[in-house]
């Protein structure tokens, strides 16, 4: 007996309602995918459907209003359908006419597995194991959008069955705390710091792994190595410069172990075994409602530092506004949602509990954003405005904002985003486009981020459109294959831009353009 749930959750519609039947199977051996969960989201308003394959991979779906929709798989065992970390819908499902006849390949989840051992090759028990999510153009220790954490076996072996995504991995491992380091014969300390696989400590000479649909990988062993240790002491003030005792001090590289402390009485601190390398430090202490924060980056390199101050400081409240610059007879659009991020990826258990901050309530094109700290942070604009309007430039006070590590200091300058009216368009075709995205990427380097990087799916005879392009100078290039969500590693590829063509958009302008297309 074929077994199928059917869910329609919204309210009816008025359209007529049509059939659609699917098949589900393993995109590697073609086997039918039992209990594969199926849904369909409306493009537009409208009702939402779902469904669960049969053990023949197969659902059928009675009773579903015409419309364009998106439509979402997943199963145990299988990455779902969009890809995670980036991968994309499937043009919408057409519903209306005739029946609708589906069918999906679901890539199987591979197995990694290994074991961490110490320097004689002896297996750790209860070591922590790291995968990090690598792509192209994503760099540790600047850039690890996941991180996969497992623990060894009491035989020192471990095993990741749930790995979120094809693509390439870094693995990484440390020592629990009961292992005792090795000894030295001329008496230097030394520790266990985290390893890279095979056995390295810098992870920019790691080894990435390629996981691939349904392709175990097996013995994959970590050595763990032991390394000098310096010695980091400092003091936590406030903003008066007076001494904070009882403060939550964290030390961290962004991935793995941090090492966490407390200032005495006197405001100071120690990590007494600290691996060369690049960190941050932050402390932080509850002050009423308010918590106060500092923080600092840390370059560690062949000898102790320096004794460090870590001052404190009060969140502040910082204020904004959007500029609409638009002819006389048209109407300013609604202000985007803006996020204010922290810029370091290295997350420390002593932050503020919200990375990301959202700005308040637009009034008249005027916005605050709470709980803010002095630091670096970026200004990201989470969706375009509508042709032809553009975001033109983002400032601090006077000084521009567009780079991805704008200092903010305190409330004493404003934001402003200005928009124009009046972008270019950038049309053209390729010959066998199919399932790739075209992409124009900022030649200007700031620009090089998700909300200046533009993109869109090919359309019917490989055809091609941006409206309410930025004025500017752009790489124009075509990429099959599966994409990072992460626009801006694009704008770090060499590779693909080496192969890209060049372009000039001018202000109310359409520009015709051959673009190149690549496999990634």
């Amino acid at each position: 007996m074929r077994t199928v749930v059917l869910i329609p959750i919204l309210t009816a519609s008025a359209f007529a309602a049509q059939t659609v039947d699917g098949h589900v199977v393993n995109s590697v051996t073609g086997a039918d995918v039992a209990g594969a969960r199926v849904q369909f989201l409306p493009v537009e308003d409208g009702d939402r459907y779902q469904a669960t394959t049969d053990a023949q991979g197969r659902f059928r779906m009675e009773g579903v209003h015409e419309g364009r929709y998106i439509v979402l798989y997943s199963a145990r065992g299988y990455w779902g359908e969009p890809l995670p970390l980036g991968g994309e819908p499937a043009p919408p499902a057409i519903v209306g006419g005739q029946p609708v006849q589906l069918e999906r390949k679901l890539q199987p989840i591979p197995r990694i597995s290994g074991r961490v051992l110490e320097v004689a090759g002896q297996p750790v028990a209860g070591a922590p194991v790291w995968a990090l999510w690598n792509e192209r153009g994503c760099s540790a220790p600047d850039c690890f959008p996941v991180v996969h954490k497992t623990e060894t076996d009491d035989k020192g072996a471990y095993a990741i069955s749930d790995i979120e995504a094809p693509g390439n991995w870094l693995l990484s491992a440390a020592a629990p705390a009961s292992l005792k380091p090795p000894e030295t014969d001329d008496g230097q300390r030394l520790a266990w710091t985290q390893t890279f696989y095979p056995d390295v400590t810098d992870p920019q000479l790691g080894m990435r792994i390629t996981v691939r649909p349904g392709a175990d990988l097996f013995n994959i062993d970590i050595k763990l190595a032991a390394v000098p240790v310096r010695r980091i002491r400092g003091r936590v003030v406030d903003s008066a410069g007076k001494p904070v005792g009882e403060a939550a001090v964290a030390l961290g590289r962004g991935f793995g172990a941090n090492l966490q402390g407390q200032t005495d009485h006197a405001g100071t601190f120690e990590f007494a075994s600290v691996p060369d390398a690049d960190w941050r430090i932050a402390a932080s202490v509850d002050a009423g409602s308010d918590k106060l924060w500092g923080t600092r980056l840390l370059t560690v390199e062949g000898h102790d530092p320096e004794p460090i101050e870590l001052r404190l400081a009060e969140p502040f409240v910082l204020g904004g506004k959007f500029v609409f610059e638009t002819p006389e007879d048209i109407v300013a659009p609604d202000p985007p949602h803006v996020i204010l991020g922290t810029y370091s990826e290295i997350r420390l258990p002593a932050d503020p509990q919200t990375r990301e901050r959202f700005l308040g309530p637009t009034v008249d094109g005027e916005f605050s954003i709470d709980n803010v700290y002095p630091g670096q942070y970026e200004i990201t604009v989470l969706e375009p405005p509508p042709p032809p309007f553009y975001l033109d430039s983002i400032r601090l006070g006077v000084h521009d904002a567009v780079a991805a590590d704008v200092p903010i200091a305190s409330d004493a300058e404003r934001l402003t985003l200005t928009y124009k009216y009046g972008g270019g368009t950038v049309r053209g075709a390729i010959e066998g486009c199919g399932s790739a995205k075209v992409f124009l990427i900022p030649q200007q380097v700031d620009l090089r981020r998700d909300q200046f990087i533009r993109f869109t799916p090919c359309g019917a005879n490989g055809s091609f459109e941006f409206a309410g392009v930025r004025p500017g100078t752009y790489y124009g290039i075509a990429i099959a294959g599966h994409i990072s969500a992460r626009f801006r590693e694009l704008g770090a590829d060499d590779r693909l831009l080496n192969q890209s063509t060049t372009l000039t958009v001018r202000p109310n302008e359409s520009t015709s353009t051959k673009i190149p297309m690549v496999e990634r």
